[in-house]
């Protein structure tokens, strides 16, 4: 049995029935928008599929609108600037995206193709297909999001890559902090980055970068909570500063202070150990998106392992340094055989090594009751004397033993009013340690720095060992002084007695003394009086030397009581005088004399006094201990020598 076969179709008769039974159907419902409109460009003729896309019957756009009117505004003017002109030029315009505007106000993205046509007698018919284009509209801009994500994270990583690059030629703590802070904002859009460093507690950091601030203590004791998730490395976002005043007071208050509203706080863990965090601030209401988030973790990691390795760096720079500072300062110390030279020593150092801008040294004097403070680095001055138990930083260091840290010239100022450093300008905090022989104590070095703010513990402990070398140095150099001053005792005693024992007469003891006693004590002026034997309460004037000229007949003899009122006392040993008693003693060959120290020296044979020897001075201070017990040799043996006169 064969198969039947099939009669050849007639694809015209398939096309008639096709144009007749679907084609009104097709254009008036099918999968597309459909527009007609004449010369005026009133739409004449809708599909239903445009009208039902955009929620209107056909009756309220047909005569009443033109396709302009169903645009949207940005569109209404393209149609005006674009799409007409190609109209009438090109005569057509196809895939021209545009949006449409449906009753709810809603806009449905359609791609448009438009046709003009012109009839027989010139008049131009507009038709325009458009095709619903929302899924193409939605992957287009899901492909700009992308776009604009790979973008930001490309950028993003070369940020990134610029930070890294610049942490690893950082080799200080300050330079990490620069690259972070410079560098680290770029990395995240509208932040303003700091670096805060933690102390061994982790309740203080020290902020830098902050607003332009460097090197600000502040304490996060309050603010416990706070830093309980940054120890476990974990990210703090404040997204509203204000909320989180409760919970975190320091943080919310410092941020508000810089105009932040929100903030995000990476920790800087190494080693375990929380060193620090970076902190990001943002002026406006900010959300943290994970890909920010990342890039901070990630920034905190890398400067956590720079500021550790710097830290690293700089501690061996500093033990280096300090190993080379206390190497020059043994040295000089080593070459310095006086008080003076030690000084200077001390000086240099106090200025070159350890940075401070004002330095005196307070010496204890006349058998340890006063305080002589010599000025040696920083402002010119004269020297000032205190009595040991003034309100005095130094003389409280001397009483103590023990060192001074003060850190402002305000807490100076509350605690020892009497000090002088209080006179020096440009002082910020003091250090006052003391310089020590064995136990007993020598003086005190004191240090002015121009910035208020604590002692570094290391630069206390470079400062101790620098006072044991200055403590030993001055300890050898007052050994060298008395022991020269002894030798130079000795060697005057020495002259003054060979010049004595060779004179015979009065008058030449008296000269002996006037030109041996000037030169060996380097007085300002001497005079030598006598008592005669027949008048025992007045005393003549025998010799002198600094008095200028001789005195008048009139004056050659004083009374002895005269000497006496003068002195406040019955003159039977060495007497002391200081600047305040001179104008008492202005009588007969002293009248035109106004010395700052004068002493006066008895000289007694057989309990009887047989004269008296005045001996001024310009300086007060030259007259030490060792000075008077010398003069109190030369007072024995110019006695001596004036009895065997007689």
């Amino acid at each position: 049995m064969t198969d039947p076969v099939e009669s050849p179709l007639d694809h015209n008769e398939i096309a008639r029935n096709f144009r007749s039974a679907d084609l009104g159907r097709i254009v008036d419902s099918g999968p597309f928008g459909f527009v007609t409109a004449g010369q005026s460009e009133i739409i004449d003729g809708v599909n239903t599929t445009l009208a039902d896309w955009l929620g209107r019957e056909p009756g309220n756009i047909v005569g009443k609108q033109t396709f302009q009117d169903l645009l949207a505004p940005g569109d209404r003017i393209y149609f005006d600037t674009h799409i007409r002109p190609m109209l009438e030029v090109e005569r057509e315009v196809r895939e021209i995206a545009v949006q449409l505007v449906r009753t709810d106000g809603s806009r449905l993205p359609v791609l448009m193709n438009a046709l003009l046509r012109a009839n027989e007698a010139g008049e131009h018919r507009v038709e325009i297909v458009v095709v619903d284009a929302t899924e193409r509209r939605r992957y287009e801009q899901e492909l700009l999001r992308e776009r604009k994500v790979a973008e930001a994270s490309e950028g993003l990583l070369q940020v990134m890559y610029d930070v890294v690059s610049g942490l690893a030629g950082a080799t200080s703590v300050e330079q990490v902090i620069e690259v972070v802070t410079d560098r680290g904002e770029r990395s995240i859009a509208g932040a303003v980055c700091s670096v805060w460093l933690f102390d061994a507690e982790r309740s203080v950091v020290v902020r830098a970068g902050f607003n332009g601030e460097a090197g600000t203590a502040v304490s996060l004791t309050d603010d416990r909570p706070a830093l309980a998730p940054l120890t476990d490395g974990e990210l703090l976002v404040i997204d509203d500063v204000e909320q989180s005043a409760v919970d975190y007071p320091r943080l919310s208050e410092m941020s508000r202070e810089s105009g932040f509203v929100s903030v995000a706080i990476a920790p800087m863990l190494a080693g375990g150990v929380l060193r620090g965090v970076i902190f990001y601030g943002f002026e406006n209401s900010h959300h943290v998106p994970e890909s920010e988030r990342s890039a901070m973790a990630s920034l905190a990691g890398q400067t956590a392992q720079s500021l550790q390795r710097a830290q690293s760096i700089e501690t061996e720079r500093r033990s280096r340094a300090r190993l080379e500072s206390l190497f020059r300062f043994s040295t000089g110390l080593a070459g310095a055989l006086t008080v003076d030279e030690v000084l200077q020593v001390i000086a240099g150092v106090s200025v070159d090594l350890l940075g401070a801008c004002r330095v005196r040294l307070a010496i204890l004097e006349d058998g340890f009751s006063t305080v002589r403070f010599v000025r040696v680095a920083g402002q010119e001055g004269d020297e000032t004397t205190l009595d040991l138990d003034s309100n005095d930083v130094a003389c409280a260091v001397l009483r103590t033993g023990e060192a001074i840290f003060l850190d402002s010239v305000d807490e100076v100022r509350d605690l020892y009013p009497e000090s002088p450093l209080l006179g020096d300008e440009g002082i910020g905090r003091v250090i006052a340690v003391p310089l020590v022989r064995d136990r007993d104590v020598l003086g005190a070095w004191m240090l002015g720095y121009p910035s208020a703010r604590p002692p570094d513990a290391d630069d206390v402990t470079l400062l101790q060992l620098f006072a044991e070398q200055a403590s030993q140095a001055t300890s050898r150099a007052f050994f060298h002084q008395n022991e020269a001053a002894a030798r130079a005792r000795a060697d005057i005693r020495l002259t003054i007695s060979e010049s004595l024992n060779a004179a015979v007469t009065t008058q030449e003891v008296a000269e002996a003394i006037t030109v041996q006693g000037r030169k060996a004590f380097d007085a300002s002026g001497l005079a030598v009086f006598v008592i005669d034997p027949n008048h025992p309460d007045s005393l003549e004037f025998v010799a002198g030397a600094g008095l200028n000229e001789a005195p008048p007949l009139d004056e050659a003899a004083i009374a002895r009581s005269d000497f006496e009122s003068a002195a406040g006392c019955q003159i039977m040993a060495p007497v002391y005088l200081e600047r305040s008693a001179m104008d008492a003693l202005r009588i007969g060959p002293l009248t035109k004399h106004l010395w700052e120290a004068v002493v006066l020296l008895p000289m007694y044979v057989s309990g009887q006094m047989m004269g008296l020897i005045v001996i001024g001075f310009d300086e007060a201070k030259v007259v030490t201990p060792g000075t008077r017990v010398a003069l109190g040799g030369l007072a024995a043996e110019a006695s001596a020598a004036l009895g065997r006169a007689r």
